[in-house]
């Protein structure tokens, strides 16, 4: 029953996070920047798919979130969108004596890893959007991208991120998006928490003490 009441707590305060911390100016800021960016990342890969006429496979995200730099930002942008951890709003002093400080934090955890996997979820969908009109999801990785893996290329053809040839060689498509957009998640959960922990402990937010 302890437990059961808990939960209902917990699940409380992700709604009432969701509904105060999420529709925030941070968030539309963050997103629209990473759309941007992918947008402007996607965008050879898509020509050459456009001139070729070839399809650009989904399994391309998990080229970008390979890439060091790409990565770097997406991690950035993660920084900037969980920044205001524990969330502090003018509800908490109406909530915490009512949940209790272990369900408070119990759900901004539980908020910061759903936040996670909606995230990741956005920047994959951002980068469907970026190939509409040379979106290939019926053959695995796709000519275009085993032709970039294997070097074949036109003349002045650069690309932010590398096609390594051995992931395309050694797995399936399916199973290597799958696993990137699984761990990229758990990074920016990652990410999220240590964000949390880290303003928690240092009772200031992330951009000081990280400085």
């Amino acid at each position: 029953c302890c437990a059961m009441n808990r939960a209902i707590k917990t699940l409380s305060l992700i709604r009432v996070r969701f509904l105060d911390d999420f529709p925030r100016p941070r968030t539309a800021l963050v997103l629209g920047m990473m759309l941007l960016y992918i947008l402007a990342t996607i965008m050879p890969v898509r020509e050459y798919g456009l001139w070729a006429k070839c399809g650009v496979a989904p399994g391309v995200f998990a080229f970008m979130v390979d890439e060091q730099f790409c990565q770097m930002v997406f991690v950035g942008g993660a920084v900037v969108l969980f920044s205001g951890a524990p969330f502090r709003s003018g509800l908490d002093a109406y909530m915490l004596p009512r949940a209790g400080r272990r369900s408070m934090a119990l759900g901004n955890c539980a908020y910061i890893l759903i936040g996670a996997i909606l995230y990741v979820a956005v920047l994959f969908g951002f980068t469907l959007t970026g190939l509409i009109g040379s979106l290939d999801i019926g053959d695995g990785w796709g000519k275009l991208l085993r032709s970039i893996g294997s070097g074949i290329v036109p003349d002045g053809y650069s690309s932010r991120f590398s096609v390594v040839p051995a992931i395309i060689f050694e797995y399936e498509a399916g199973y290597a998006l799958g696993h990137a957009l699984l761990l990229e998640a758990l990074c920016i959960a990652f990410i999220g928490l240590s964000v949390y922990v880290g303003n928690r402990a240092f009772q200031k937010p992330v951009g000081l003490w990280l400085g």
